[in-house]
């Protein structure tokens, strides 16, 4: 209460011109804090609506990709069901003995071990195996056979320095191979 008696006191011992500046002063503050506010609302605005507009190109390329991904897939995923249709009795063990035996090195292979892991619409057959005292022209040389058969991929290969002979090595190799899983 008693700043409004000092402000009317103030007023009332000013003389007109020097009133009419104040008002003056206290207008163009008032605004230029319209103004400042106003640009700040606006560029804020902006700047939001340009994140939007950037968020948005993301969304839509990362659509596009999920797209042609999608794409991708169901291609691929026919292919596969073409390449199963072609050799339903197809067996993944005994594929990988004929390829042992054509490149000589069934005598180099350890243990075999086959599993089985369901999937969606296929059953991926899994085999396992370790090799020893191999050299590395061998593994290479089954490697481009394992490449080259469409039916079969590889999962793992694990390389050892081989430690009964020097200059050899110990293999462990997972490949795999996708059937329907339906037939067997």
């Amino acid at each position: 209460m008693e700043l409004i008696k000092k402000l009317n006191d103030f007023l009332q011992s000013t003389d007109s011109r020097d009133f009419y500046k104040y008002i003056a002063i206290i207008i163009g503050i008032i605004t230029a804090l319209v103004c400042f506010l106003g640009w700040r609302y606006y560029s804020s605005t902006r700047s939001y609506l340009e994140q939007i507009k950037g968020i948005n190109e993301q969304r839509e390329d990362e659509i596009k990709e999920l797209f042609e991904s999608h794409e991708r897939v169901i291609m691929e995923q026919k292919q596969v069901d073409t390449l199963l249709e072609q050799d339903p009795n197809f067996k993944i063990g005994q594929f990988f003995d004929e390829i042992l035996g054509t490149l000589g090195l069934t005598q180099k292979s350890g243990k075999k071990i086959t599993s089985h892991i369901d999937r969606e619409n296929y059953r991926e057959s899994i085999l396992t195996v370790t090799f020893s005292e191999m050299n590395m022209q061998e593994l290479c040389e089954l490697l481009q056979a394992l490449e080259q058969a469409k039916r079969i991929f590889t999962k793992e290969l694990e390389i050892q320095k081989s430690k009964k002979t020097p200059d050899t090595i110990d293999v462990t190799l997972v490949i795999a191979t996708l059937q329907h899983k339906t037939g067997e």
